[in-house]
């Protein structure tokens, strides 16, 4: 059985974690009502900052902005 996956990156500041997180498992409960199997939230864990692939930056989106890292589960449902 194939699989697909609806994934997408926030940026979202640390001293709103915990707003972000209440928001999240609101979310999951309708995602869930709609048809999603499950849904994860996750947190940056090993993403490291660069010169093309921070959030802080103002660039146009491009293929040199695409960065990859390690992120732990914050919200499962």
């Amino acid at each position: 059985m194939a699989h697909y996956v609806d994934g997408f990156v926030v940026p979202v500041p640390t001293d709103k974690l915990n707003e972000y997180k209440a928001m999240a498992k609101k979310a999951a409960k309708i995602w869930k009502e709609y048809g999603a199997l499950q849904v994860w939230e996750t947190w940056a864990d090993d993403v490291k900052p660069g010169m093309t692939t921070s959030f802080p930056q103002k660039l146009p989106f491009d293929g040199k902005r695409m960065f990859y890292g390690g992120f732990k589960t914050i919200v499962e449902a």
